[in-house]
């Protein structure tokens, strides 16, 4: 019998012995009345660290279980493929890993009266490194949205926070094997914090609704910004303004660009994108408020030009004024976006209580309002309600890289949704769970979707494998900032795992990967335990800004890590490599 699990909890040698004994055989004092048979099963292989640093010193422990005789405990014989071991019995010894970095093995053979069983585990030796995101004169809290640029450089988004007040912090590149560049914040931000953030694969600009009002008010000011990342000297745009001083307060929210994650030269200038502007209406209860959708396609102009596509009182129809005998519902206008191709303006609205799909064709770059329409099953019935998907204003949507007509998402009860613009149909996954996050693979045939108990695979045609490629081992596991490896021919996924442990001190999160390339879904772990700050995920702020990110080569990973420190909650990068 060969039946086994990784597990990242500790376990001591006192409690393995004890685990043994509970299942030995009589007591002298009991007279043995039939032979018993003994029997012996490996359980588990621990190493602490997890993922060792070359050259250094780890821990390996075996849980094991059986039936052995009176007073005796069974015997463990250790061996490596590379490094040294101290000692090669007992149940913990202690291993010398190898000085290069790379994936060795570790075998036990426990045996008891001629019974045997053999465990092999396969350990990651690697580096690992905090990144070095807050010089002294910078006080960042919150690094995010790590992203590997063409230069080979890592940009992040940093922040300082406050229980009071967000801000934004400014950009960061980091450099392998030198030290971080903090860039400074631009003139026109001040101390505001980003609500969006879309950058270029190049790392030159970005394009951001960022908050520019207090937070302490119900509807805080929120404007659009677009200019130079690298290189703050060059002039940029406050793309809208509209911190007035009017009693209504203006909102510029859920933006979204064409072209914004293409490399092939199209759109990089993030020049043209959509965004919903909410205003403020006089109704104390906020029935009029409006909810309207906004597009530009010429943002580094001087005067930036504006085409309102949606009022708030009517969705579909573009009525230039509210008729005086007419009394309006007024509809919520929410989460617009461009299709990859730029041939389609995406929405939602509330028009059935579910936030339903609503499309505008886009041509010579300018939305065809006189084409605009919700797609419905009938007048009360849209296709989200019917096929039981509700999705609403925190809904994170992702786009299918190589089909510009796949948009996919979790709703707001962890169904999986695939949406095809141009069929203008949505399907609701099968047998799906719970589910929290999905991203595309870079080939653009299969989602990765985490639920209650693992990590699925889903094909673009919305079919949901048999098995998962990575199984929770507790309940309580959390994974979190999955994402796939850019080398479709290797293709790994990585996460951070946490583990909840009876107090914050027990509490860590490590970072996993899943190699799928050779049908093995076998999986290790890339970087040692890192403290964790509890349950602590920043709910107002979309998964996709913890995502973990590969460079290029596959080697390396960085990974935003919610950590705490001296009481206070922050988020820091690391970096996992050979």
């Amino acid at each position: 019998m060969n039946r086994w699990k990784n597990n990242i909890a500790g376990v001591t040698v006192a409690y393995l012995a004890v685990v043994f004994m509970l299942f030995s055989g009589c007591s002298e004092s009991e007279p043995e009345e039939s032979p018993i048979d003994r029997w012996i099963e490996t359980l588990l292989i621990i190493c602490n660290p997890l993922a060792p640093a070359p050259d250094q010193v780890a821990t390996l422990t075996i849980q094991s279980r059986g039936v052995n005789p009176p007073g005796e405990l069974p015997d463990f014989s250790w061996s490596v493929d590379a490094g040294s071991l101290f000692v090669d019995d007992g149940i913990t010894t202690e291993w010398r890993v190898p000085a290069a970095t790379g994936l060795y093995s570790v075998r036990v053979t426990a045996s008891v009266e001629g019974k045997t069983d053999t465990m092999t585990r396969h350990v990651m030796v690697r580096n690992f490194e905090l990144v070095d995101t807050d010089p002294v004169d910078v006080d960042l809290r919150l690094n995010m949205k790590p992203m590997v640029l063409q230069s080979g450089s890592l940009l992040f988004i940093g922040a300082r926070y406050s229980e009071a007040s967000r801000y934004f912090g400014g950009f960061g590149v980091f450099e392998k094997y030198t030290t971080v560049t903090q860039k400074t914040v631009h003139p026109e931000l001040g101390n505001m914090f980003g609500a969006t953030f879309h950058i270029e694969p190049e790392g030159n600009r970005f394009l951001s609704s960022i908050y520019s009002g207090s937070l302490s008010i119900n509807q805080p000011q929120m404007n659009m910004f677009h200019f130079p990342i690298l290189g703050f000297g060059e002039s940029g745009v406050m793309v809208t303004d509209d911190r007035d001083g009017a009693s209504a307060i203006r909102r510029n929210q859920h933006l979204t660009p064409y072209g914004y994650f293409l490399d092939d030269g199209l759109g990089l200038w993030l020049n043209k994108f959509v965004w919903q502007r909410h205003l403020a209406g006089p109704a104390d209860d906020g029935t009029e408020d409006l909810h309207d959708i906004v597009y530009t396609n010429d943002v580094v102009s001087e005067e930036p030009s504006y085409l309102v596509l949606t009022t708030s009182h009517d969705s579909t129809v573009d009525y230039q004024y509210t008729p005086p005998d007419v009394t309006h519902r007024y509809y919520r206008n929410s989460m617009p976006m461009i299709s990859p191709d730029g041939e389609m303006l995406v929405y939602f609205v509330d028009t059935t209580d579910v936030f339903e799909p609503c499309l505008i064709p886009i041509v010579s770059d300018v939305p065809d309002t006189l084409q605009r329409r919700a797609v419905m099953v009938s007048e009360n019935m849209g296709i989200f309600a019917e096929a039981g998907l509700s999705v609403s204003e925190s809904t994170v949507f992702e786009w299918n890289p190589a089909y510009p007509n796949i948009l996919g998402f979790v709703d707001g009860m962890g169904n999986i949704g695939i949406f095809d613009i141009t069929a203008e149909m949505v399907q609701k996954v099968a047998d799906v769970s719970g589910a929290t996050e999905l991203v595309w693979s870079n080939d653009g045939s299969m989602c990765a979707v985490v639920e209650k108990d693992g990590i699925y695979l889903i094909s673009v045609g919305g079919v949901k494998g048999g098995n998962a490629v990575f199984e929770k081992e507790l309940q309580g596991d959390g994974i979190f900032g999955i994402n796939f490896s850019p080398d479709d021919d290797n293709l790994t996924l990585a996460f951070r795992l946490v583990r909840m442990g009876k107090t914050t001190v027990e509490a860590f999160a490590a970072l996993v990967v899943v190699y799928l390339f050779d049908d093995s879904e076998s999986w290790c772990y890339v970087s040692p335990r890192v403290p964790y700050a509890g349950c602590f995920e920043y709910e107002d702020i979309n998964y996709s800004w913890f995502r973990v990110c590969f460079e290029s080569d596959n080697t390396g990973i960085y990974a935003p890590f919610p950590v705490a420190d001296m009481g206070t909650k922050e988020i820091l990068i690391y970096h996992s490599f050979e």
